[in-house]
């Protein structure tokens, strides 16, 4: 049974996957148990402060979390808000970690 879900999962075209996944999110916030099973690809908003910014996904648990917690709430809480705190003050930002940048 759990390998059929995972065909049929496959097959759902990630916006599809991304609007239900904004609806859960706009009521509940599953249990990380739950949501680190739905992943998805492509662009979505996060807020960083009073502002927002896009990230790509590629269906990584680090921007899964990102999506479901908030930017905040998930890796290196201390680097993002030196991050954040020195982009506010730069005109360009070029972001060259070796994993997910913002």
């Amino acid at each position: 049974m759990k390998k059929i879900l995972k065909k049929i999962y496959k097959f759902i075209p990630n916006r599809i996957k991304l609007f239900i996944f904004y609806l859960i999110k706009y009521f509940i916030l599953p249990d990380e148990k739950i949501f680190q099973h739905l992943h998805f690809e492509g662009y979505f908003k996060i807020k960083i402060f009073n502002h927002y910014a896009y990230m790509y996904s590629v269906g990584s648990i680090l921007e899964n979390t990102i999506f479901w917690k908030g930017i905040k709430n998930t890796h290196e809480p201390l680097s993002n808000e030196i991050w954040f705190y020195l982009s506010k003050k730069s005109n360009v930002i070029i972001d060259i970690g070796a994993n997910s940048g913002l």
